[in-house]
């Protein structure tokens, strides 16, 4: 179960990053290249256009993924 959360966890995370940069390419060749180069321009970009990517965001977060890391490190109820 946790390997199947960790999964898809990893996959909303690169739809989410997928989307973002099809936005940002969509508005200028440019943003779309430093969207994908550099890290900090990524988290400006997606804060000046909250209104279009918070959904996206929601996505790229990637909170099933550390769900499924602690279902996979807790190992079950102890007998």
């Amino acid at each position: 179960m946790g390997s199947m959360l960790a999964i898809v966890g990893a996959l909303m995370v690169l739809v989410g990053y997928g989307a973002g940069a099809y936005g940002a390419f969509s508005e200028d060749v440019i943003y779309g290249i430093l969207y994908v180069l550099i890290p900090l321009l990524t988290g400006y970009y997606i804060v000046t256009r909250w209104d279009d990517l918070w959904v996206w965001f929601a996505c790229s977060t990637g909170r099933l993924i550390v769900l499924g890391t602690g279902v996979l490190q807790w190992g079950g109820p102890g007998v």
